[in-house]
């Protein structure tokens, strides 16, 4: 049986000291999405677990797919226009985040806000910047929502209590934070959250004036990544030496790193500051730990921190536009529709184009390759495009987690003597009913979304492949739009 751990300072330091534990001296040294990723593969038990958290917690409706992302750095949510479902997604560190009770409620339950007010079904090519958009859909949604939750779903994400810039805690996407920012009014009696396009508006409006003082960042350096005299820690799972701390000698003519090795004290001293790298002594017995390549290898500082959200700055410091992983927690949606509808609608069109060329007359006159063209439509409009392309393997309820018997934890029950948590408890009226309700909001946006997906195919239709349809095909589309917008 699942128990909850009831204080948070004991919770926070079984989280992360069993991080700690599994990734070693790379805690040091990792980012938090590097972090995130090296952390071992969740049971299939610990999976099914946090399923039915999930499901009694944050009150997720079953129509929603649940799935376990051992790659995702945050939680996302998109709509699978394959399975035609709704889908929540969560990584690996939710395996000891499933221990804090306000973090597992604030976390799904902002992903499910995504998906009843309509994000991830929303367009964002239609807007100037899909990470900044993302942002103000969070904030919307995080008015709401309890802020011990919140702050502890952020410690989580990070790995940290404060923010390491500033050595404060961290800033919440909430509106008493970020209106303020971007001259948004907000009063504390009254509440009132605009839409998610007036925030956004307002946002890009500070985003400009910040990009304006902003100074030009420098050139990126050319070359090598380490050079001679670097300190760097071995990052190969297949190596003996994989965790090591070492120094970079020599670099061969391929651009490979010949390694020597140097002690775990002295590594630790590099990382602290107490030492400069270009005052280091080399060790006396020199051990050398072998030859690698720069992916092998990693620095002894991470490449970039997390950061607060400020307007024209990506806290996660990568500068992308659209592909950060939530997040702050709305991260993969943007990808995945953005990536989706690319990818979906551009393989569709060139594969029915390719299709059945000089093969021959169809009926009335039609080649068969205008036939197969309109077959090809017709499949695009019954499938949509693809969405939520992932970057790995994933794992939905009833799967089997591959590899799970080399990555079993001994985090299980962290706090003994404790009454468990049955997950089995009836549910109470004013739940099943708040059930129902999300279930119909969760029908009526994927309605709402399929008439308007349907509209916009009909009209590409039209603007596309006119030359091959008749004047009565045409008009038979020229219903069927007036009909369904009657409908939406």
């Amino acid at each position: 049986m699942h128990k909850f751990i009831k204080d948070y300072d004991e919770f926070w330091d079984f989280y992360i000291d069993s991080v700690k534990k599994d990734i070693g001296d790379k805690f040091l040294v990792l980012d938090f999405e590097g972090i995130s990723r090296k952390i071992p593969l969740m049971t299939t038990e610990e999976m099914n677990t946090i399923n039915s958290l999930i499901r009694d917690v944050a009150q997720v409706s079953k129509k929603i797919q649940l799935i376990y992302d051992p790659q995702a750095t945050t939680f996302y949510s998109k709509f699978n226009t394959k399975s035609k479902k709704y889908e929540i997604a969560y990584p690996t560190f939710t395996k000891y985040m499933m221990f804090w009770e306000p973090a597992m409620k604030f976390a799904f339950r902002h992903e499910l806000g995504h998906i009843i007010r309509g994000d991830c079904t929303q367009n964002m090519g239609a807007f100037h910047n899909v990470w900044n958009n993302n942002t103000c859909m969070d904030i919307r949604i995080n008015g709401v929502l309890d802020r011990e939750g919140m702050m502890a779903t952020m410690s989580c994400l990070y790995y940290s209590k404060i923010n390491p810039q500033t050595q404060k805690p961290w800033e919440l996407l909430v509106p008493e934070q970020q209106f303020p920012k971007i001259d948004l009014e907000w009063e504390d009696d009254v509440r009132y959250i605009p839409p998610w396009t007036t925030i956004s508006d307002f946002w890009k409006r500070a985003e400009e004036d910040a990009n304006r003082q902003k100074p030009k960042p420098p050139k990126p350096p050319t070359g090598p990544k380490y050079q001679v005299g670097d300190y760097v820690m071995i990052d190969k799972e297949t190596s003996e030496n994989n965790g090591e701390f070492g120094k970079v000698v020599d670099i061969d003519d391929e651009g490979e790193y010949v390694i020597e090795k140097v002690s775990r004290e002295e590594g630790l001293a590099v990382i602290e500051g107490l030492k400069q790298q270009n005052q280091m002594m080399l060790s006396t017995g020199v051990e050398l730990l072998g030859i690698y390549q720069e992916d092998e290898l990693l620095p002894l500082q991470p490449e970039k921190q997390a950061g607060d959200p400020e307007p024209g700055q990506d806290p996660d410091g990568d500068g992308k536009d659209g592909e950060g992983e939530g997040e702050g927690e709305g991260e993969g949606e943007g990808e995945g529709e953005g990536e989706g509808e690319g990818e979906g609608e551009g393989e569709g069109e060139g594969e029915g184009e390719g299709k059945g060329k000089g093969e021959g007359e169809g009926k009335a006159g039609q080649t068969k390759s205008d036939i197969e063209k309109k077959e090809d439509l017709l499949d695009r409009l019954k499938n949509g495009r693809v969405a939520g392309n992932n970057k790995g393997k994933t794992y939905k309820e009833g799967d089997d987690v591959a590899g799970e018997d080399n990555n079993k934890t001994e985090n299980k029950d962290p706090k003994e003597g404790e009454e468990p948590k049955s997950q089995e408890k009836t549910k109470t009226e004013k739940e099943k009913s708040r059930e129902q309700e999300l279930d119909e909001k969760i029908a009526e946006e994927q309605l709402k979304h399929n008439i308007n997906r349907s509209i916009d195919n009909f009209e590409k239709i039209k603007s596309e492949h006119k030359e091959q349809l008749t004047a009565g095909e045409l008009n038979s589309i020229d219903t069927a739009i007036n009909e369904l917008n009657e409908l939406n």
